[in-house]
């Protein structure tokens, strides 16, 4: 197995007065290495803190669990690389003492996206919720991270994944249905549905206030498209939009329908034409 020493990179003569500036600094250490380090053991009364290689350890599997392919290997691969910290009692500065500078494993080529390295900080996720009620695009949210902390080695994935976690969290205790009507509703959106069964949503249409208005001015030419489930609930989307007498395009209207048929498309008509009530 190949081993790789590391012990030089933490080889300097440094002090910190806070065990917070210690970790941040063992931790970039270790990510431009290649690899991440974990907090394995802490003790207040004698300060100290011991941290290891995020792949030191063994897994422990029961005799009766196998594993699902021949080919899965193990992330843990003994215990071999560890630092320890520890508050000096003279000084009351932290210092850095390395057991073991060893590691048994390759280093990784790049961190962007590690289950450790990748994680976003409570600052980060500040920011990704900021920036998602001002509705900036994914990308441009990913940029500004790694803009504003130049270490940070998050992903679109986790991007995404606290985006999720965001929508959820507003969401409370709602169903997915249920906050969608709500916020149709906040908004003064033109709605109609049609069978739900609990939480089970069959049929729904909405538009738009100023698309109603345009739509019963700039009726005549109108193009509609039906989205295959590339939404949250995995149901067709059906959309209209319509043409001005400018040439310019808007939005008439949307709607989810369980099915491709075309009972369910003519419902969706027939909720389009209701839209001429709400003329002023």
């Amino acid at each position: 197995m190949p081993t790789k020493m590391t012990r030089l990179i933490f080889f300097e003569e440094v002090n910190w007065k806070v065990k917070d500036d210690l970790l941040n600094w063992v931790r970039r250490q270790a990510n431009r290495t290649g690899f991440t380090i974990v907090i394995h053991r802490f003790n207040l009364i004698n300060p100290m803190l011991q941290s290891v290689c995020e792949r030191s350890g063994d897994h422990k599997l029961s005799g009766k669990k196998k594993l699902k392919h021949e080919a899965t290997g193990l992330r843990k691969c003994g215990r071999m690389f560890m630092v320890r910290g520890y508050l000096s009692r003279q000084t009351n500065d932290w210092r850095l003492n390395i057991l073991n500078g060893v590691h048994n494993h390759e280093m990784e080529p790049s961190l962007e996206g590690h289950m450790h390295a990748g994680r976003l900080k409570n600052d980060d996720k500040k920011l990704v919720r900021d920036l998602t009620t001002s509705l900036v695009l994914p990308r441009n949210i990913l940029l500004n991270l790694k803009t504003k902390r130049q270490d940070c080695k998050t992903n679109t994935k986790k991007e995404y994944n606290e985006r999720q976690q965001i929508w959820k969290s507003n969401r409370g205790d709602k169903t997915v249905l249920q906050y969608e009507i709500s916020k149709l509703e906040e908004h003064n959106y033109v709605y109609f549905t049609l069978n739900i069964v609990k939480v089970l949503l069959l049929k729904t249409f909405w538009a738009h206030p100023t698309s109603v208005k345009l739509f019963n001015n700039f009726p005549t030419v109108l193009v509609m498209d039906s989205i295959y489930k590339t939404n949250t609930y995995r149901m067709p989307m059906f959309e209209i939009v319509g043409v001005t007498s400018t040439d310019l395009t808007y939005y008439v209207a949307f709607g989810f329908v369980t099915h491709e048929k075309e009972e369910n498309f003519v419902w969706v008509l027939q909720m389009m034409l209701k839209l001429f009530k709400f003329k002023d």
